[in-house]
């Protein structure tokens, strides 16, 4: 399948928990990526369960970057 505009396509990998702990205390992360652009976005979270809580700060993060 090939994407012809920004936001057609998501690829997103959750990883976790890593051995070494954030500063603020994430031992999660989800990485998303633009099929079309490329672009890529990394955020950390503490919990597992937090990863997959969809968030109005990604929407508006995907947004604002990729529109």
């Amino acid at each position: 399948m090939t994407t012809t505009r920004l936001l057609e396509m998501l690829h997103m990998d959750l990883f976790g928990p890593i051995t070494y702990i954030s500063i603020e205390g994430n031992k999660y992360g989800l990485v998303i990526i633009d099929d079309y652009s490329r672009y890529t976005l990394v955020f950390f979270y503490m919990t597992r369960v937090k990863c997959m809580q969809p968030s109005r700060s990604l929407q508006r993060e995907l947004k604002m970057n990729l529109s």
